[in-house]
């Protein structure tokens, strides 16, 4: 081979190089598509006492309110939307219905939380209000 055959052969092989990788880098470039987004407030730190979490979740948010499934705390807890803590359904009465794991809240219109427990494979619904 010439000399100059090998030196196209490699100024081609690293233009196809940088090719590929700026369409990889392309492809996986977050592109701004939408606003961004600002953060606006956070509540609660590790613990089990009222606002305190360990293991959150799962979330739900309705009439204003916010729903947390604290899962290794075995309840779940009602906020208001500025963080200010409403209360919580734990742990009481018949060991069948209490929650071993809450991993997910959900709320319907008629104000009822769907909680599912993910070590007892049920979902069990409380009223919210």
């Amino acid at each position: 081979m010439k000399r100059r055959t090998v030196y196209r052969v490699i100024v081609g092989g690293v233009i196809l190089l940088l090719a590929i990788l700026v369409a990889g880098w392309l492809a996986f470039v977050p592109w701004a598509k939408e606003p961004g987004y600002a953060f606006v407030k956070a509540w609660g730190e590790k613990g089990s006492g009222p606002g305190q979490f360990n293991d959150p979740t799962g979330i739900a948010v309705a009439g204003g309110k916010v729903f947390v499934a604290d899962a290794f705390n075995r309840r779940t807890q009602k906020f208001t939307g500025a963080g200010a803590y409403l209360g919580q359904w734990s742990n009481t009465g018949r060991e069948s219905d209490r929650l071993e794991y809450p991993a997910g809240v959900a709320i319907d219109g008629q104000e009822r939380m769907y909680v599912s427990d993910f070590f007892k494979n049920r979902i069990r619904r409380l009223d919210c209000r």
